[in-house]
């Protein structure tokens, strides 16, 4: 669906049919002619930036096509340093568009060591030797970070590519997190001049992994008051502050309305209520994107916590609260355990009631659903206007039944989930 938003003009063309005109240009005078392009996925901050990444096929200098992944970004100041320019002039003003392919993301100058194996290979001697690698990308959020999985016979680890600057910030981090108790990765290395922080693999499913099987050993929610106390233990001198979770959905509520007509008056009202939220603020440290991806399972115990780039001083209760709303989240779009995910959730909804209370918690619950309302559109899923429907008729009901003086509309149809699908 085109996306349209006055204070950046290209989004449109980048998100609409004419897309490949953008692309085209450049890739033609790199000697390349694009024989098919689709829109992956979109990264979008409204009235600030946007970043568009293609699927596509290209024939390079005649030879027969290939597959690419090449990316398009427009923000409000201009193309970003270390991608192709391409301007346009148009009846209603001037278009300019950064373009790049993978993997030469112009902020992350180490991704293209990160998954080329002689290359990596070579920074990596002194931890594996010159045993044969596999290098697998298991995340990719373009200037923001990659995730390397690196597989040997004996052993496994993962690369993570930061920009410049901030591969030392998250090493102190995990450093801090670890005297504090938490089960994050050991640092094994870095490499400060190419952005890479290189980890150790902590053994275990993740608990999205064992959702997927309906495997026994979930925690039970004194695993996770451990895991939160430990956090609040925790000594960050430096820490940054995390935004809360009912400031994001304003914005969150803002972007879906701009590509989701139908929901646009729900929205709207949505945007409204969490901008006048003023419940709670940073005392602790806390998680910051805390869910059932990023828990590593033993026996029903939590014996690893990944991905902590969000950590810092935050509201508890939004930890709390972002680990309820995953699982309603993931209870929507999977059929086959939805009853089981639901009562985990009011398990761990109980647990946290005492702390907390249910106005506030239910709240920040709801809060974190307006945001994963947008992941079906970021990446660009067939079905994503149902999906996300689905997910605002949750955010609604349970606002509703919190007793908020102010009753959110909802479209009296329910929109239907056509597939039992979940992107994050």
């Amino acid at each position: 669906m085109r996306l349209d938003d006055h204070e950046l003009p290209a989004a449109s063309h980048l998100t609409g049919p004419g897309a490949i005109d953008a692309l085209r240009v450049p890739v033609e005078a790199a000697g390349g002619v694009i024989e098919s392009c689709r829109v992956r996925q979109v990264q979008y901050r409204p009235g600030s930036d946007l970043v568009v990444q293609f699927s596509a096929t290209v024939s390079w200098n005649g030879a027969a096509p290939v597959r690419e992944t090449l990316l398009a970004s427009t923000t409000i100041n201009g193309p970003l340093a270390g991608t192709v320019a391409v301007e346009a002039s148009t009846s209603k003003g001037p278009l300019s568009v950064g373009l790049w392919r993978w993997p030469f993301d112009p902020a992350l100058p180490g991704l293209r060591t990160a998954v080329t194996s002689k290359m990596l290979a070579s920074e990596l001697r002194d931890l594996v030797g010159t045993e044969p690698m596999t290098l697998e990308v298991v995340a990719y959020r373009p200037t923001e970070r990659v995730v390397v999985k690196v597989t040997t016979s004996r052993h496994q680890l993962f690369v993570k590519v930061l920009p410049l600057g901030r591969a030392e910030v998250l090493g102190e981090r995990h450093r801090q997190l670890r005297a504090a108790g938490l089960p994050v990765p050991s640092i094994l290395g870095l490499v400060p001049e190419s952005g890479l922080l290189v980890m150790d693999a902590v053994a275990g499913p993740t608990l999205k992994e064992m959702i997927k099987t309906d495997a026994g050993g979930w925690p039970d929610a004194t695993e996770y008051h451990r895991l939160t106390a430990a956090l609040g233990d925790a000594i960050m001198p430096e820490a940054p502050i995390v935004r809360r979770r009912t400031d994001d959905a304003a914005l969150h509520a803002r972007m879906l309305a701009d590509v989701f007509p139908a929901r646009e008056g729900q929205l709207g009202e949505l945007a409204e209520f969490f901008a006048d939220d003023h419940t709670a603020h940073p005392t602790s440290v806390i998680h910051g994107d805390l869910h059932e991806s990023q828990l590593v399972i033993d026996q029903g115990k939590i014996t690893g916590v990944l991905d902590i780039d969000d950590c810092g001083l935050g509201a508890p209760v939004d930890d709390a609260a972002t680990v309820i709303a995953f699982l309603r989240y993931r209870a929507l779009t999977t059929p086959t355990v939805r009853e089981r995910l639901n009562e985990y959730a009011d398990e761990l909804r109980r647990s946290w009631l005492p702390t907390f209370g249910p106005s506030v918690l239910d709240h920040a619950t709801a809060a974190t659903l307006v945001g994963l309302a947008t992941g079906p559109y970021r990446v660009q899923q067939a079905d994503w206007q149902a999906t996300s429907g689905a997910v605002l008729d949750t955010c609604a009901t349970l606002l509703d039944n919190a007793g908020h003086e102010r009753t959110l509309s909802m479209p009296s149809s329910r929109a239907h989930l056509a597939e039992p699908r979940c992107h994050r």
